[in-house]
């Protein structure tokens, strides 16, 4: 499907240029979303949160960013954006690694998938 394809063509290229790695992390919860910038609706996420608790991860995460100022950096032109949210449940840390160039967009993308999500693939990790 086009959703696949999509999901394909950019992995590779996000694991190789990733700010930040979950794996030197040590997360309990992990959320991997490749979001198309021209159809959301065949974006995917792959997790190992419960469906029906993903969407209050997804918020909890949003409500922790506010107050973090703004990102001057100039976003990343992509057709499709890959989005790792990990979060250590020991002390509620999130951590996140995207390939957007700008924390604004993940947030605005982490948001639409968020709004959409009972619209989406979910699939486990």
């Amino acid at each position: 499907s086009r959703a696949i394809n999509c999901y394909n063509s950019s992995r590779k290229k996000f694991l190789e240029k990733r700010e930040a790695s979950m794996s030197k992390q040590k997360v309990d919860l992990l959320i991997k979303i490749s979001y198309c910038l021209d159809e959301p609706k065949t974006s995917i996420i792959r997790t190992n949160v419960k469906t029906e608790r993903l969407r209050d991860l997804l918020n909890d995460y949003l409500r922790n960013q506010i107050g973090k100022g703004k990102d001057d950096r100039k976003p990343n032109e992509k057709e499709v954006y890959d989005i790792e949210i990990g979060v250590d449940l020991s002390d509620d840390t999130f951590y996140v690694a995207s390939d957007t160039g700008n924390n604004s967009l993940t947030c605005g993308i982490i948001m639409h998938i968020s709004a959409i999500l009972n619209e989406l693939k979910v699939l486990p990790l």
